[in-house]
């Protein structure tokens, strides 16, 4: 009697029609079921499989079960796969078998199997309202806090008119008005670059910085392994602006006892769960961070190891003769002009086709390559007076020791710092 009562709901639930949902339901390891959703209740999930077989699972005893999201050229969103990667894109495909994402142009394939979650942000109209609705605009730090949110989500028009309306004065929100404003600026196009370069002097340096403490505390957050995490302090401020900007997001509307998570958890969950959100803008209110793993090896294996000694001398790339690759010395072996150096490595280009780091090819990475004796160098060292191999780079363990750093900070993508920091430019 019970079994035909449940068929002839589901009967009924199947002839009334509605939003067609996906699922995919892995009850236990290696056993999955997916297909359209017929019914889903706060435990139970009432599934029909391509076959047209009906499942009726108990959500408590699976080991995972996921909604897929919808996928098009709107839908931008997170892939995360099961090797802890994160890739962020354009959603194109999500389908039962793989996933399509759109990442810098580049389209890339996952086999299902391989992917443990696909997210999608929530509409920018959406939060932009919400927010909107949420923020004091009497107040300094909540209006600087929606500036940045927007340069995070490239609305730098927005931005700026935002920025033209406050009656704030203050040197961080000169600050914000000068980082929009280069956002705006149009890009000259560049002139082919000469491989010679790094022996061309450069009035430029005078422009040049380190970086500020808070600076540095944001690089930490972004090149922290959320598997590997180093000690960290999440502030009651920023767990209220974690709620505030995505409290009505899905996420948090299923599961309820998230808000709970969130203002009493430990820092190290609340820090997995932005990420996870995708929420880096608010890593800027995190300012208690501790070295992480892959800025542990760069200090150790790099740049205290033989980048600023060998380098960075005032004979070489630390000197009013360094060219286009400037090395900070001072304050020496401090996380300010370390993180400095971090940055010019990163985003400077000497060559147009090869960069100094190269996160995909560790071995190709001028860095290295032009350390290296030239017999042994693919792209050796341009011709210049006085340079010699880097010492450290000539033995197996040394080149090693700058490969395993390159591999520890290769995200899908990598992340894009948000800080103006000026770079050299070639006479």
């Amino acid at each position: 009697m019970v079994q035909l009562l449940l068929i002839s709901t589901l009967v009924m639930l199947l002839s009334f029609g509605s939003d067609t949902k996906r699922a995919i339901v892995e009850l236990s390891r290696g056993v999955v079921v997916s297909g359209e959703v017929i019914r889903h209740d706060e435990n139970i999930l009432v599934l029909q499989d391509r076959e047209g077989k009906l499942h009726v699972i108990e959500l408590d005893k699976t080991h995972r079960f996921e909604i897929l999201v919808d996928s098009g050229e709107d839908k931008f969103g997170t892939v995360i796969l099961k090797d802890g990667r994160r890739l962020r894109g354009v959603i194109l495909e999500n389908e039962f078998e793989e996933v399509i994402v759109r990442v810098n142009g580049i389209e890339l394939r996952f086999d299902r199997s391989n992917v443990e979650q696909v997210t999608l942000d929530p509409p920018f109209e959406e939060s932009y309202t919400r927010l909107m609705n949420d923020v004091d605009f009497e107040d300094e730090e909540e209006f600087r806090f929606l500036i940045e949110w927007l340069i995070y989500k490239d609305k730098h028009e927005l931005a700026k008119g935002h920025l033209e309306d406050c009656k704030f004065n203050s040197p961080h929100i000169d600050s914000l008005k000068r980082r929009v404003e280069l956002k705006l600026k149009p890009k000259q196009p560049k002139q082919d670059e000469d491989t010679n370069a790094l022996s061309i002097p450069s009035e430029a340096q005078k422009n040049l910085r380190i970086l500020s403490p808070e600076e540095v505390s944001l690089i930490r957050a972004y090149e922290s392994n959320v598997n590997l995490l180093p000690k960290l302090n999440v502030s009651d401020k920023t767990r209220r602006k974690l709620i505030q900007e995505y409290g009505r997001s899905p996420m948090f509307q299923r599961d309820p006892s998230l808000r709970t998570t969130v203002l009493d958890g430990s820092d190290e969950v609340v820090f997995k769960l932005i990420r996870f959100l995708n929420a880096e803008h608010l890593y800027e209110d995190i300012h208690e961070i501790e070295e992480p793993y892959a800025l542990e090896l760069y200090r150790t294996h790099v740049h205290d190891a033989w980048l600023i000694n060998r380098c960075g001398t005032t004979d070489c790339h630390g000197g009013g003769n360094a060219g286009i690759l400037f090395l900070f010395q001072e304050p020496k072996l401090d996380d300010q002009s370390r993180y400095a150096n971090l940055l010019m490595l990163d985003r400077l280009k000497v060559d147009p086709e090869l960069p100094l780091i190269n996160y995909d090819q560790p071995w190709q990475s001028l860095l290295l390559q032009y350390g290296l004796d030239r017999d042994d160098a693919q792209h050796p060292h341009p011709e210049v007076k006085g340079w010699k191999p880097v010492k450290e780079l000539q033995t197996d363990a040394g080149r090693k020791a700058v490969i395993e750093w390159i591999q520890a900070m290769r995200q899908m993508p990598r992340p894009k710092y948000p800080i103006d920091f000026p770079l050299p430019e070639s006479n």
